[in-house]
């Protein structure tokens, strides 16, 4: 069986670059990509082997994904997914992982790959050495016995792990908790009392309610009869709590760019036995259509352990307006020193603090 080594086409992500370098390849290969990131990786697999299959934790990253590789490989045997993980024992030789960010949903990513391929079946791991690269494939030695490092370039590595060809006896390592490719339930204590949500490793916060939404929870008003859009709905906990209200809002709506957000979301309002909430993924406000909404509220993206990243809200003041009825409201919390109440003001004139401390603070703005 010839064997080749893939060649980067239009990347510059130095961990695509040496996925492409060090995986090696044949056009029977049938290959699980777990990151839709960058477009160039799967269309290097797909004109070299047998099938790709797609999956990532971004419906915007798989929808950008497929646009670019579609427009491009037509008609190639590529396949996207919106599942996340893919389902065991799908026979896979080949899996590329781009390492993620966050060690319990890498774990879980590792662990899903284990099982999706066959005996033998290789998984290569790539992506910054400072960034976690290292760490995953120390686990990655763990689950699946032994991991090498193959190279390391420009402050990256990349390395694989083999699948034993006796391997009846999967299981994943107690000390890492519990299999983190399925939806956990828990109470969170909120400051509307506890309520019980769906949660799993790679939604923020996913073990428990976080200080920003609990204060923001604590200072946001709903009101008898109004629609709801919760943007970056996580767990769905904050959406939830608006339906709960004493004040029940009229119906609610959660969205999310992580897929298992939606997926844990979804099981939320199941476990809430909600009849007037819906959830869906999007990319901010995409896929609302005309909708509009008597409030929105959001804890938008921004934790000390991530990179700084600031154009999720932005886009959700610039274009609040345009998903608002007349009057209707925008409240979202941010840490403190984000100096967002200016820009609250640029986009919705009647903006205002609703309340402060020394970590964050809840601003309002109103269409007028």
């Amino acid at each position: 069986m010839k064997r080749v080594v893939m060649q980067a086409v239009g990347s510059t992500d130095p961990g695509t670059l040496l996925l492409t370098e060090h995986a090696r390849l044949s056009a029977e290969d049938r290959v699980l990509v777990l990151s839709a990131g960058d477009p160039a990786l799967i269309l290097n697999a797909g004109r070299r082997t047998a099938s790709v299959a797609v999956y990532d934790i971004s419906y915007r990253a798989i929808q950008r994904a497929q646009e670019q590789v579609m427009a491009r490989l037509s008609d190639a045997p590529i396949t996207f997914s919106d599942g996340v993980f893919p389902d065991a024992e799908d026979g896979f030789d080949v899996a590329l992982m781009a390492v993620p960010k966050g060690r319990d949903f890498a774990r879980a990513q590792l662990w899903s790959a284990l099982k999706a391929l066959r005996p033998g079946g290789r998984l290569y791991i790539a992506g910054p050495t400072r960034g976690g690269a290292k760490s995953v494939l120390d686990d990655a030695a763990v689950l699946f016995g032994h991991s090498v490092t193959l190279n390391t370039k420009r402050r990256y590595r990349v390395g694989v792990a083999v699948r034993p060809e006796r391997s009846e006896a999967l299981a994943y390592p107690t000390e890492w908790g519990a299999d983190p490719t399925f939806v956990q339930r828990r109470v969170f204590e909120t400051p509307r009392g506890p309520i019980p949500v769906a949660t799993m490793p790679g939604i923020f916060s996913w073990e428990r309610l976080d200080d920003g939404t609990a204060f923001l929870m604590e200072h946001v008003a709903f009101e008898p009869g109004q629609d709801v859009l919760d943007v970056g709905s996580g767990s769905g906990v904050l959406g939830i709590a608006a339906a709960l209200s004493d004040h029940a809002s009229g119906r609610v709506t959660l969205t999310d760019d992580n897929l298992l957000a939606v997926r844990c979301a979804r099981a939320s309002v199941a476990i809430n036995a909600l009849s007037n909430v819906s959830v869906q993924p999007g990319d901010v406000y995409s896929g609302l259509g005309g909708q509009r909404f008597d409030l929105i509220i959001s804890n938008p993206p921004f934790h000390k352990t991530f990179d700084v990243n600031t154009n999720v809200a932005h886009r959700i003041m610039r274009e609040a307006k345009d998903h608002l009825r007349p009057g209707g409201r925008l409240v979202i919390v941010a840490n403190a020193f984000l100096k967002y109440e200016d820009v609250m003001a640029a986009h919705l004139p009647k903006a205002r603090v609703l309340a402060r401390n020394n970590r964050y603070i809840v601003i309002e703005g109103r269409r007028g």
